[in-house]
């Protein structure tokens, strides 16, 4: 079976994706904090690696955020 994808088909998939600069504009954390929790496992969120290239799905981090979204206060202070 040979599935056949049109160039702007692959072109929105590809335009969806972002890249740390994109994610940390978007979250407000610094490029290399999220660079960091990705290399060390410190806070994980999801991404794709496609050769050397890291991207982040919208979907991925907006689901991503609602499941780490704090309605009540853990009681730590500081």
């Amino acid at each position: 079976m040979n599935v056949s994808v049109s160039d702007s088909e692959r072109s929105d998939k590809r335009r969806n994706l972002m890249d740390t600069l994109a994610l940390s504009v978007y979250i407000g954390i610094p490029p290399s904090t999220i660079s960091k929790w990705r290399c060390t496992g410190e806070v994980v969120i999801p991404f794709i690696k496609i050769g050397n290239a890291v991207r982040y799905d919208p979907k991925d981090i907006q689901q991503w955020l609602e499941e780490n979204t704090k309605h009540k206060s853990s009681g730590v202070k500081g």
